[in-house]
């Protein structure tokens, strides 16, 4: 089963890189980058599954005499404390904690170096997150697999590597939302600063909250789809058939675009009297 995980996983890894033909880091020595990167989220989930222990047994003294353990397993004495038990363990702690700590290997990462290469496509940014996706995705699975798995085990075990890979994908969309808008605003405010006339800030919403709200939807999902498929298994399995069908429908619309063309296109969206040759070389002189 383990197998097929992995290869579901690579499979998926590997037509993103082939729809990024062309792409400044797969053709580069940065590649090597990328095995940095999966180390790097290994120790992430070290550190996740840690935090996640810690605070288990922390919420399991508060509810202490609302349990006990048969056969090494929690029995609750009443439903309530089952619902609210696992709403505040994996609606919160756990879906925070592991959407967090997956953010943190990206930004070790970093590719900020390369933001000024004209090559630079918007799947070299996303790419990293599905990495640390993955890695989260099979290594979790592992686990999972040496504990041996339980109805509601073997069910996580054929649609958690769908989960993550989807919420590392809709993660580093808004990572990329935040990026193209962040360096159309920081065009916006240098020819201004410039003196340059009639040159508009960028509307909307701030650069730093398009990546923040992106980051707290991904919480709600993840976390929404623990606490179902271990508290009401048969709304989590209507959950899952639902998340893998718009995992299918977000990947089939997921297109690869160059990245410095996404943020001039940014800046034009509110200076419309400026075209695309004519902000070009707006930069280029100034």
């Amino acid at each position: 089963m383990i197998i097929l995980i992995i290869a579901i996983d690579l499979l998926l890894l590997l037509y993103l890189m082939r729809k990024n033909k062309g792409s400044v880091v797969l053709n580069s020595n940065n590649k090597s980058r990328y095995l940095i990167l999966i180390g790097f989220s290994l120790g992430a989930l070290l550190v996740s599954i840690i935090v996640e222990l810690v605070l288990e047994e922390i919420l399991l003294a508060i509810f202490n005499g609302s349990y006990e353990y048969i056969e090494d397993e929690i029995v609750w004495n009443n439903l309530f404390c089952k619902i609210l038990f696992n709403f505040l363990f994996y609606f919160i702690i756990v879906s925070t904690v592991e959407e967090l700590t997956k953010i943190l290997p990206v930004f070790y990462y970093n590719e900020n170096d390369l933001i000024d290469n004209k090559e630079l496509n918007k799947f070299d940014l996303i790419i990293p997150f599905l990495i640390v996706g993955i890695s989260f995705s099979v290594f979790e699975n592992v686990i999972y697999i040496f504990q041996g798995t339980s109805d509601i085990g073997f069910m996580r075990l054929i649609t958690e590597f769908a989960g993550h890979i989807l919420w590392a994908l809709l993660i580093g969309e808004g990572y990329y939302r935040y990026s193209v808008k962040s360096n159309a605003h920081m065009i916006s405010y240098k020819l201004r600063n410039k003196k340059i006339p009639n040159i508009n800030s960028i509307s909307g919403m701030w650069c730093d909250n398009v990546f923040v709200v992106s980051t707290i939807i991904v919480i709600i999902i993840h976390g929404l789809y623990d606490f179902l498929i271990f508290t009401f298994p048969i709304l989590g399995v209507l959950f899952i058939i639902v998340s893998i069908g718009y995992f299918v429908v977000f990947l089939t619309n997921l297109k690869n675009t160059n990245f410095r063309e996404d943020y001039l296109n940014r800046f034009l969206k509110d200076n419309k009297n400026i075209t695309f040759e004519e902000l070009e070389k707006l930069i280029e002189d100034n």
